[in-house]
C-alpha cells in the first residue's frame, strides 16, 4: 500500500456514534483516506456497490440483512473488494462463518486503537484478526477433546428448539431476531454436528440425546 495514495474505506454500521467514532480513528491515519458510510446492507447494496472501495469495513449485527449475508454476496459479485468484519461480541461459529463468507478481518469494536496497522495489513494481502478474538480462537481448537462429540452452542439449541417446534426458517429466524441466511448456517451446523441430513432425522436424534422432550 503505498503512502501517497488515496486509501478508499466503507462502512456499514446502523449506531451512528460508532460511526462518528470509527471516522476519527480515520483521521488520525499516516495515509490520506476517504470515507463513506452506509446504515444497512440493503443501503450499502442499493447505493455503494458501484463505489470504487478499497476495503469495506461491515457490521455482523445489521437490522435485516446481516453483516455475514452481505459479505457473502460482496465476495460473489465484488471479488475485488476486501471486507472486514466489526462485532462487540460473538460465538465462535459466528466468527467462522464470517470468515467463511469472505472476510479478511474479524475486529471487536473496542480493539480499533491501532486501525493503521489493522489496515494496512488487509490491503498488504494478509489477514486480521483483533486480540480478545483470537484468544478465543486458540481456546476453541486447543481443547477439541474436552468437548462433547454432539456438543452445541447456547444460540444453536435455541434454532434447533425452534425447528423442531415446527416452525418455518423465516418463522424461526423471526423469533430469534436473525436473518434467515444466518438462522440456515446455524442449522447447517446443527445437521453436520448431530450427524443427520433433514428435519425428521434431526428431531428423532435430538430427542435421542436428550435436547428435545
Amino acid at each position: 500500500m503505498k503512502k501517497n495514495n488515496l486509501l478508499k474505506l466503507g462502512l456499514v454500521e446502523n449506531q451512528f456514534e460508532f460511526q462518528i467514532s470509527f471516522e476519527v480513528k480515520t483521521k488520525e491515519l499516516n495515509i490520506p483516506v476517504r470515507l463513506e458510510t452506509w446504515t444497512s446492507a440493503e443501503d450499502f447494496l442499493k447505493h455503494g456497490k458501484k463505489t470504487d472501495l478499497d476495503l469495506l469495513f461491515v457490521d455482523i449485527r445489521l437490522p435485516q440483512m446481516d453483516g455475514i449475508e452481505l459479505i457473502r454476496i460482496i465476495s460473489e459479485e465484488i471479488p475485488d473488494l476486501k471486507t472486514a468484519a466489526l462485532t462487540i461480541a460473538d460465538s465462535e461459529e459466528t466468527i467462522f462463518a464470517a470468515l467463511r463468507a469472505g472476510a479478511l478481518g474479524y475486529l471487536l469494536k473496542s480493539e480499533l486503537s491501532d486501525l493503521n496497522h489493522i489496515i494496512t495489513t488487509i490491503m498488504n494481502g494478509g489477514a486480521m484478526i483483533t486480540p480478545t478474538i483470537a484468544l478465543r480462537m486458540i481456546h476453541y481448537f486447543r481443547t477439541p477433546n474436552e468437548k462433547s462429540e454432539f456438543e452445541l452452542t447456547n444460540r444453536e439449541k435455541q434454532v434447533l428448539l425452534e425447528i423442531a417446534s415446527g416452525l418455518s426458517i423465516h418463522e424461526a429466524g423471526k423469533r430469534l431476531g436473525i436473518s434467515d441466511n444466518t438462522l440456515n448456517t446455524h442449522l447447517k451446523t446443527i445437521y453436520r454436528k448431530l450427524r443427520v441430513r433433514n428435519r425428521v432425522q434431526l428431531i428423532e436424534r435430538a430427542r435421542k440425546l436428550g435436547f428435545i422432550k
